[in-house]
C-alpha cells in the first residue's frame, strides 16, 4: 500500500511537471510530444489493471488542468487505452522499447478516437493528420529516454531487501 501511494505521488508529480512543460511549449512550431500519454502507457504496461484504472482518475485530474478536453471523455478514453495496453501486455512479451512504440502508436489511436467522438457528437470536421503524425513521432522520440527513466524510478520504489538467511531452508 505504501509503495503504491509513493508510486502514485511520484508519477503524478512527474506528469504534472511534464504536462506543464508541454503546455508552455504550445506555440512552438515543432510538434509537441504527449508526455502524459507516455506515463499512461508506462503504468498501464507495468502495473495491474485495477491499479491502472484507479491511477487514471488522478492522472486525468492533472491533465484536465492543462487541456480543453472534457473530463468524462478523457477518463473514458484513458480507461480504454489502459485496457488495450493491459491486454496487449498479457498477450505479448513487452520491454521498454515496446512501451515506447506503444506510446507513439497509442497517441494516434487516442487522437483518432477523440476525433470520432467529437465528429459524432457535434459536427464533422476534418482531422489534422500531419500534426497527429508529428505528435506521434515526437512522442516516440521523447518516450525512449523517458520510459527508461520511469523504469529506473519504478525499480527504486519497488526495491525490496531480501534477507538470504531468512529465505534459505537448510
Amino acid at each position: 500500500m505504501k509503495k503504491s501511494i509513493l508510486f502514485t505521488l511520484s508519477f503524478m508529480g512527474i506528469s504534472f511537471f511534464l504536462t506543464g512543460l508541454q503546455s508552455s511549449l504550445y506555440f512552438s512550431p515543432l510538434a509537441l510530444p504527449a508526455f502524459w500519454f507516455i506515463i499512461l502507457t508506462f503504468y498501464s504496461f507495468k502495473k495491474s489493471l485495477f491499479f491502472s484504472i484507479l491511477m487514471n482518475v488522478p492522472h486525468a485530474l492533472v491533465i484536465i488542468s492543462f487541456s480543453l478536453l472534457p473530463l468524462p471523455r478523457l477518463l473514458i478514453l484513458m480507461n480504454l487505452m489502459s485496457l488495450f495496453f493491459y491486454f496487449t501486455r498479457e498477450r505479448f512479451h513487452t520491454s521498454n522499447w515496446h512501451i515506447s512504440m506503444a506510446s507513439s502508436c497509442g497517441i494516434l489511436f487516442f487522437l483518432s478516437m477523440d476525433w470520432l467522438l467529437d465528429s459524432a457528437l457535434y459536427e464533422f470536421s476534418y482531422p489534422s493528420l500531419f500534426s497527429w503524425v508529428g505528435m506521434a513521432l515526437s512522442t516516440l522520440l521523447f518516450s525512449i529516454p523517458l520510459v527508461f527513466i520511469l523504469d529506473k524510478i519504478d525499480q527504486k520504489i519497488e526495491y525490496e531487501r531480501i534477507d538470504t538467511l531468512e529465505n534459505l531452508r537448510i
